[in-house]
């Protein structure tokens, strides 16, 4: 693929699209948000060769006190990011998320490049609350405080938002 060739890139997303439910449709079993991995990563590498450059990726990289994201990003020689998969159909939206999700996104919140994607959904979380293009730095330090004091509440089960 081309730098800067959209049509190939929109090709790679209907390839994606394809293995998810050759995936999903599969009789083999496996846990879903596994059949997510190779899919993921091959997208994140043909999105690397679409705009110019490498993408490596390596699977359940831990951080120490943190836990293992799914898949570590790198770029360059240099750690980008990380993406957390969820089983389809459980969104990426982490005020959403209740239980076991919940729990692991309070201690991942703090990774600062963080994709969440069951396949479908797909947000990027920097220390915290889902990245919004144009947002104010004060706007955004808002946002992180009023996330976090949800996300450290006992009582609080789901967000109602």
């Amino acid at each position: 693929m081309a730098p800067g060739d959209k049509a190939s890139f929109f090709d790679s997303l209907q390839d994606f699209a394809r293995s998810l439910s050759r995936s999903s449709s599969s009789m083999l079993g496996g846990q879903p948000e596994d059949q997510l991995k190779a899919p993921v990563q091959e997208l994140l590498r043909k999105f690397g060769a679409m705009v110019g450059t490498g993408v490596v990726s390596a699977t359940e990289a831990p951080i120490s006190g943190v836990g293992r994201p799914d898949i570590a990003v790198g770029t360059n020689g240099l750690l980008g990011g990380y993406v957390e998969l969820k089983a389809p159909g459980s969104g990426a939206n982490a005020k959403k998320f209740t239980g076991r999700n919940r729990e692991q996104f309070m201690k991942f919140s703090f990774i600062p490049n963080l994709v969440y994607t069951d396949g479908n959904e797909w947000a990027l979380y920097r220390h915290g609350p889902v990245f919004e293009a144009g947002e104010s730095y004060r706007n955004r330090q808002r946002r992180k405080r009023s996330l976090r004091s949800e996300l450290q509440s006992p009582s609080r089960t789901s967000w109602d938002y």
